[in-house]
């Protein structure tokens, strides 16, 4: 079953992300003790939120078919690197909710 990672705050306001590989989000949702958790909340959320951000740079780091691709897909993480920052400087840390499901 794959399982993606979802962020929101405690209202129930997401935030748009990109589609998470189910290794991934079970990385990011692990805890100090290696337990995969289903969510999590103020600073662990901000912990996990700042991973995934982490991942979704990390994945410039592939081979591209030209030049031009390579830009077009850095401009695109860059995006979403900004989109996922943006949304966070408007939420209180004690508010988040990282998810996976």
């Amino acid at each position: 079953m794959s399982t993606n990672l979802n962020i929101r705050n405690k209202q129930g306001h997401r935030c748009p992300i990109w589609q998470t590989p189910t290794q991934i989000t079970q990385m990011i949702m692990t805890d100090e003790e290696g337990n995969v958790n289903e969510y999590f909340t103020g600073k662990r959320a901000l912990f996990a939120i700042r991973q995934y951000i982490q991942w979704v740079k990390g994945s410039v780091n592939r081979g591209y078919v030209s030049t031009e691709d390579m830009k077009m897909y850095e401009e695109d993480v860059a995006e979403e690197v900004r989109n996922v920052e943006s949304w966070l400087k408007h939420q209180s840390t004690r508010d988040l909710v990282v998810e996976g499901w």
